[in-house]
């Protein structure tokens, strides 16, 4: 067998291959960097939730603000949001409320100090007595806010919650109190309104779903505007700042 003479590696050869190697390796150091583990936020007290028949119905429009992922009473324990802003000491009020009303809970928790825009912050819910129970609760059956600030004096802004193997926002998912609307409709500024869904079945601590496409980019901090009309007067409108993960 003849055999086989390879030329000696030149000098734009080797550039060529040292040029490969440090690809490869920044490209491994970026996908450690993207599988950093999620933050995870400290419950503040004792943890607060009740289950009562006499159900009292909240006075807010808006009572829930998540992505559009697979919200159930199983997902409880896997809730997450993206921080916003260097969140040294920033504290968020996680409420849960079924759509019947039985089951409702409010509890604060603080972000690790060295949370950074954009990581992902998880919100433990392993300290509730009543997760057997919530996993009756199918999708759309369970409004989740997570509320900037204290549970006692919210800033009026909120994190957008969703499943921490499902971080994805290209659709917001708002759940509304319409307090017997008969059309519900759903905007960011300046995009045109979508129709709000009613959902099935029991309706007593929400009725409608409104799912709205996230602009493109966003970062940062977006108005979202409910309209309510009781065919066709106009109720007051409600708003809710989303803050989205990193800054603008």
């Amino acid at each position: 067998m003849p055999k086989l003479f390879l030329p000696e590696p030149g000098p734009s050869m080797r550039w060529h291959v040292l040029a490969r190697v440090l690809l490869a390796v920044a490209s491994a150091a970026s996908s450690v960097a993207i599988a950093a583990p999620p933050k995870m936020a400290t419950l503040k007290g004792v943890f607060n939730e009740t289950i009562s028949q006499d159900v009292v119905v909240s006075g807010a429009v808006i009572v829930g603000v998540s992505d559009n992922s697979v919200i159930d009473g199983k997902a409880l324990g896997s809730l997450a949001i993206i921080s916003e802003a260097n969140s040294a000491a920033s504290e968020v009020c996680l409420s849960v409320l079924t759509r019947d009303g039985v089951y409702m809970a409010s509890n604060q928790y603080v972000f690790p100090p060295d949370t950074q825009p954009g990581d992902i912050v998880l919100l433990p819910y392993k300290k509730s007595l009543q997760l057997p129970f919530l996993a009756k609760y199918a999708n759309l059956e369970v409004a989740v806010q997570a509320a900037n600030g204290s549970c006692d004096a919210p800033t009026g802004n909120t994190y957008v919650v969703h499943r921490s193997d499902s971080a994805e926002q290209h659709q917001l998912r708002l759940y509304i109190n319409s307090f017997n609307a008969t059309d519900v409709y759903a905007s960011f500024s300046d995009q045109n309104a979508v129709d709000c869904v009613p959902v099935e079945g029991r309706r007593t601590s929400f009725d409608y779903v409104c799912n709205v496409d996230v602009p493109a980019a966003l970062k940062g901090a977006a108005e979202v505007t409910i309209e309510r009309e009781i065919y066709g007067r106009e109720l007051p409108k409600a708003s809710v700042t989303v803050l989205y993960g990193g800054t603008p």
